[in-house]
């Protein structure tokens, strides 16, 4: 029987991390429905990717009850929860599909188990069981939009999977051959160029918790920002003053609790096409050949970039202009897409009916395969990974500053290369009764705030040696 939610009680938020956990239940092939208590499980996580097309998650849970005898579970039982972080907003109402159970090892009492619960989002398991095999002949935007309806989510009900899509530039005439849905889009998102930016092939298809997405980098790059972080002590760990006073859930929200900073692989980048590269494309009706260089420096566009300035000096680099670095050889088939279409003479014109091939340029590899591959990674070269309280209100996909001290001052001076606009690529949600909720996220940027310098000055800072001297031990 399923049961309302309590009433949200604002007094009852405190600290910042607190949660409200609505209803968490398991609900067999038979529809047994089990409503899981805080006794039953220690946390459990969500992940949202921005380079993945479904979310999954995974619940650790502490079993008196045996539920895998009692629940019959094998693989085809859903799992519902309700959460939110704060009175204020609305619950996440997600279900997830369980498809997987780790080893089951017996507490010390041997009369409890405990063992993790895989979750995934339907559409996993639609995208396994179903195939798209059909032709279209439209933008890319609209051919993505009826895969998804027809094969990922056939369902048009009030509780429809929103799927929230760009506008693609063109028609891009093909035929799916076979294929599973999510690599079919995938495959499509690689060739998709958007109608308001036609410089760049940058798109991703992802999933967040309102909903699938079908868009650009660009177009996330360009949006507004949603939340400032900083590093820093702890300011507070509660959202009131006092137990009675109002709550304020913006105190604590900006702190970066734990920072990891990454590093970048030069080379990997540089041998995978990031900052130069050469195609070949030999059309094998025509027997032609083509070639087409691809530079980081000439295709960079500061104003679709996150922050502005190239992660390379123009002056000092030594990668981009050796297009050597990376070849791509392309096959092409003139007409490949489309028959010969024979364009009548005009009337009263001595000349006669012309056979041409309709599509004639193919997929168009020389826009989208050089840029696609460099843009996402660039987005890809710099990252950070933060843990902060937990905000249902976040997404993958979302634009947010981070403020940084630099790490050799004791002054607020901040760190100019971590310092910026990011992007949220990675959102793993870990919620439990007793700790509430934490997102650890990793944020990526494709651009500095100032430019790097041709050439500088290390200013030594006075720890009491002379840096002209050599001290021995």
């Amino acid at each position: 029987m399923t049961t309302l939610p309590t009433p949200p009680n604002e007094l009852a938020y405190l600290r910042k991390n607190d949660i409200r956990i609505s209803d968490i239940r398991i609900i067999n092939a038979g529809g047994l429905d089990i409503k899981l208590n805080k006794e039953h499980f220690q946390y459990f996580e969500i992940l949202e990717d921005i380079f993945s097309s479904n979310l999954k998650g995974r619940m650790s849970i502490i079993d008196a009850a045996n539920l895998p005898e009692n629940l019959k579970l094998c693989g085809q039982e859903v799992l519902l929860v309700s959460f939110a972080t704060n009175p204020n907003m609305e619950d996440i109402n997600m279900g997830f599909v369980i498809d997987k159970i780790s080893e089951r090892l017996p507490l010390k009492n041997e009369q409890a188990q405990i063992y993790d619960i895989h979750f995934t989002f339907p559409t996993f398991m639609n995208n396994i069981r179903q195939r798209v095999s059909k032709a279209y002949d439209g933008p890319i935007s609209e051919t993505v939009k009826d895969i998804f309806k027809n094969t990922l989510n056939a369902y048009e009900g009030e509780n429809a999977i929103p799927l929230f899509t760009e506008l693609t530039y063109g028609d891009f005439p093909v035929i799916i051959p076979n294929w599973r849905p999510v690599p079919a889009i995938n495959w499509l998102a690689k060739r998709a160029i958007s109608v308001k930016n036609k410089m760049k092939s940058d798109y991703v298809f992802f999933q967040d918790l309102d909903g699938f997405r079908f868009m650009s980098l660009s177009t996330l790059k360009s949006a507004p920002v949603r939340e400032i972080y900083e590093s820093g002590p702890i300011r507070s760990r509660y959202v009131r003053p006092d137990p009675e006073g109002l709550a304020d859930f913006d105190i604590p929200a900006r702190n970066i609790e734990k920072l990891i900073i990454g590093g970048y692989d030069k080379s990997a980048e540089v041998m995978n096409g990031m900052y130069s590269s050469n195609m070949t494309v030999h059309d094998l009706l025509s027997k032609s050949i083509a070639k087409f260089k691809w530079n980081y420096q000439n295709e960079f566009i500061s104003e679709l970039s996150l922050n502005g300035h190239s992660l390379l000096n123009p002056w000092s680099d030594m990668y981009s202009p050796y297009t050597t670095s990376k070849e791509y050889l392309i096959p092409r088939h003139n007409g490949m897409f489309g028959g010969v279409v024979t364009v009548p003479s005009a009337l009263g014109t001595p000349y006669a009916d012309v056979n041409i091939l309709e599509y004639a340029q193919g997929d168009n590899s020389e826009l989208w395969v050089q840029s696609h591959e460099s843009n996402k990674m660039q987005l890809k070269s710099s990252f950070i990974e933060i843990v902060v309280q937990g905000d249902t209100n976040r997404r993958v996909g979302d634009k947010v500053i981070v403020q940084i001290n630099d790490h050799s001052s004791t002054t607020s001076k901040i760190d100019t290369t971590l310092t910026g606009n990011y992007l949220i690529t990675k959102i793993k949600h870990k919620i439990s009764y007793g700790g509430g909720h934490e997102m650890q996220m990793r944020l990526n940027k494709d651009s500095f705030i100032e430019p790097i310098p041709s050439s500088w000055e290390y200013e030594h800072t006075d720890s009491g040696v002379d840096p002209t001297e050599t001290v021995l031990e």
